[in-house]
């Protein structure tokens, strides 16, 4: 599977809608609608072929697909932030 940036979109949505455990909250972080984000979710899970979330009335669980994949994009982004951080300090000090 290849990473562009429609998947990195998706993977986003999910990864706030994990942590959160809501739609709610993930729109008002990433500030876009809900339905936006359930198309993100709906689109990721086809993408994927595996539900990644459970939608219950007026909440959501995490599948244990979900979880680890959770789990994963967490430590994804948070390297992503850290090259990011790391090059704007290089090119700072180099200036």
């Amino acid at each position: 599977m290849e990473l562009h940036g429609s998947l990195l979109t998706r993977l986003r949505a999910f990864e706030a809608v994990a942590r959160h455990l809501s739609f709610k909250r993930a729109s008002e972080e990433l500030h876009v609608t809900q339905s936006a984000l359930s198309h993100h979710m709906r689109h990721l899970e086809e993408e994927l072929g595996v539900e990644l979330v459970r939608r219950m009335h007026r909440r959501i669980e995490l599948t244990a697909e979900g979880r680890q994949l959770c789990v994963d994009c967490s430590r994804g982004f948070e390297t992503l932030a850290g090259a990011v951080r790391r090059l704007k300090q290089t090119r700072a000090t180099t200036l």
